[in-house]
């Protein structure tokens, strides 16, 4: 058992592989909706062999939907804060192109997750990214 009073946060490499595949292993059985980590190894590179454990974990192409206008406009106005709203006065900003991202609310919005480990930290890294598919639904 781990003295944690005196613990200062870090992890081997050994210790991340454990708690790497744990981890994944408490993900599939509590979230069947989604797929399952996997675990992939490090790229092997010819001046340097990494041992055979050595890798991390990798979740994606997670597609994230959103909801439409309309449900979003039942949740907020669900949200009772008891406090007025202000009242616009009609003189709105013309929306700016040059300014603005627009959002097409039906384009495919996808995630990336890896879960690497940091032997320079000695600490899990949560690695994420984001992108739209340029597809439509």
């Amino acid at each position: 058992m781990m003295d944690v009073l005196h613990w200062d946060g870090t992890l081997s490499a050994k210790d991340f592989r454990i708690g790497a595949f744990a981890f994944a292993q408490k993900w599939e059985n509590r979230n069947l909706a989604f797929p399952p980590w996997s675990w992939l190894p490090c790229p092997k590179h010819p001046w340097h062999a990494p041992p055979e454990e050595e890798g991390y974990l990798s979740l994606e192409k997670i597609c994230i939907s959103r909801p439409n206008e309309e449900e979003d406009v039942d949740q907020i106005s669900q949200i009772d804060t008891g406090e007025e709203e202000p009242c616009c006065s009609g003189n709105e900003d013309v929306l700016d192109d040059a300014t603005l991202v627009q959002s097409n609310h039906h384009e495919l919005h996808y995630c990336d997750f890896h879960i690497v480990y940091s032997s320079t930290f000695r600490v899990p890294v949560l690695y994420f990214r984001a992108y739209c598919s340029g597809k439509f639904s």
